[in-house]
């Protein structure tokens, strides 16, 4: 009995917008955590309700999207082996 190969549908726009969401993700982080850079010792920070709401869920949406890409690149590169594999023999 030889192997199947069972073909894999993949979205690369949907993969795109995934790294468009970790980088606005990562350009928000840096931009809040620079309101708190800014601020001179002595001067009280207190977190904004954005900042607050940013912390609780931009940690767990980030490591959503990174893992869906991740899976995303290495179905992508065993597509690509098992192509360069056929096309070899």
């Amino acid at each position: 009995m030889g192997s199947e190969i069972k073909p894999h549908y993949l979205d690369c726009e949907s993969c795109r917008v995934k790294c468009f969401d970790v980088f606005n993700i990562m350009s928000a982080s840096v931009a809040l955590a620079g309101e708190y850079g800014m601020a001179e010792d002595d001067e009280p920070t207190a977190p904004s309700s954005m900042f607050k709401l940013h912390h609780r869920l931009a940690e767990p949406r980030l490591s959503q999207l990174l893992l869906e890409i991740a899976v995303f690149v290495r179905t992508f590169d065993d597509l690509m082996s098992s192509l360069a594999r056929t096309r070899i023999c």
